[in-house]
């Protein structure tokens, strides 16, 4: 309220309070330094320059002065777009270094999942037995690699059954791999594929999920025969059972998850879906006025659309956010009196 802090650093201090690992902290500090609000703060120059050359034309349009600066405009505006563009294409990754990132380990039953938890922990966390439909419940626990925090997710084998118990673990599985940042798609490379795998394979998006090739200690070649049918995926060969190829997958779900090369580096990111939402208000209204300026629109229509995204751009720093919105947030401080 008194300009000390703007909102993204009041948020990294909450962020590096509740940080899950040292990514998580990385990330924290760097938002606490400025990072975010600097980047920013140059895409809303950049828009205010274009908005005040725009609003000098509606202030003396009686002269009959025509707009001939357009050109430059469209110049500066362009630029506010990309670097715009830039920070949300990394959204994701940010909330992912926040808050940690989801995985959910999907299959038929038998197929190895709880085994393959067990092994990443290295403990017997969950039970594991030969029975098929042994695992009912969700169950969540967290490993770190590489300074990030994974958060691993057992769920229900997936198939049809007429068991009520059963039948709710399967649907609680669907849920978790539908919120989940990354899935781990278990096959049993021993045996062929049958339905239910073809099925999970159908469903599965290529972009967010590792298929994992469960069992290689029982495979008799180097891969097995229906190896083609997860050309779409990124496939990993590992044994729960003997704690083999998990090296392996980890790097493989560090790179796939966090683009391994740009995490390190010290850059602005956008870590919440508040940041996001407004971010993306903003860039609508910087495309509207981008058209608008290349078609001729009325110069009173682009005031309005640029002001627009000076105001979406304020509400990620603070400078237009609603009271409620900061009691929201200040709430999750909970540091006592």
């Amino acid at each position: 309220l008194h300009g000390r802090l703007d909102l993204t650093r009041v948020e990294a201090v909450s962020d590096l309070i509740h940080a899950r690992s040292r990514l998580g902290i990385f990330t924290a500090v760097n938002q606490l330094k400025g990072k975010l609000y600097e980047a920013i703060a140059a895409i809303q120059g950049q828009v205010a320059q274009v908005a005040a050359l725009i609003e000098a034309t509606i202030d003396f349009s009686d002269e009959d002065e025509e707009f001939t600066q357009q050109e430059e405009c469209v110049t500066r505006l362009e630029q506010a777009r990309e670097e715009l563009e830039a920070l949300l294409s990394f959204a994701e990754q940010g909330k992912i270094l926040r808050s940690g990132l989801g995985v959910a380990l999907i299959g038929r039953p038998n197929v190895g999942k709880s085994s393959l938890l067990n092994a990443l922990l290295r403990e017997n966390r969950a039970i594991v037995t030969e029975i098929p439909g042994t695992t009912r419940d969700v169950i969540e626990e967290s490993i770190h690699f590489k300074g990030l925090a994974i958060r691993l997710i057992d769920t229900a084998g997936i198939r049809l059954t007429k068991d009520v118990v059963e039948s709710e673990g399967v649907l609680r599985s669907k849920n978790a791999w539908e919120t989940a940042d990354m899935a781990l798609l278990l096959l049993d490379c021993s045996s062929p594929l049958n339905a239910e795998d073809q099925q999970l394979l159908e469903q599965a998006d290529p972009k967010k999920t590792i298929v994992v090739l469960n069992k290689k200690d029982l495979l008799p070649g180097d891969k097995p025969a229906w190896m083609d049918q997860c050309d779409a995926f990124k496939t990993v060969l590992v044994s729960a059972k003997e704690a083999d190829g998990l090296q392996e997958l980890e790097e493989t779900l560090f790179e796939k998850s966090t683009r391994d090369e740009f995490v390190m580096e010290e850059q602005a990111l956008i870590t919440n879906i508040r940041q996001q939402q407004s971010a993306r208000k903003a860039l609508s209204a910087l495309q509207v006025a981008l058209e608008g300026l290349r078609h001729g629109v009325g110069e009173e229509c682009l005031a309005v659309d640029l002001a627009g995204c000076l105001r979406a751009l304020g509400e990620i720093v603070g400078e237009t956010t609603a009271d409620d919105l900061l009691n929201r947030i200040f709430s999750q401080f909970c540091i006592g009196k």
